[in-house]
């Protein structure tokens, strides 16, 4: 199990433990935390690169300065 695996699992339990939440919500926290975790983008050319978390393929952003995917929000990680 990865370390992030393994934070999200503490962190549901205690959030189990202080206030009762449904399975929809406790899987929402759980995407709201994976898209907090870096990805790296897959390039197209230039400007253009698809998020590896929707695929989408995105362009005409300045690749320099952009750390979230427009669509999803996943965060990225360009190096």
């Amino acid at each position: 199990m990865s370390e992030i695996k393994k934070i999200i699992k503490n962190i549901e339990m205690s959030i189990a433990l202080l206030y009762p939440i449904n399975t929809e919500e406790m899987e929402f926290l759980n995407m709201a935390l994976e898209k907090q975790v870096p990805r790296k983008p897959f390039y197209e050319c230039d400007n253009e690169f698809n998020c590896t978390a929707c695929g989408v393929t995105t362009e005409d952003y300045d690749v320099t300065t952009i750390k979230f995917c427009p669509e999803c929000g996943q965060k990225l990680r360009w190096n």
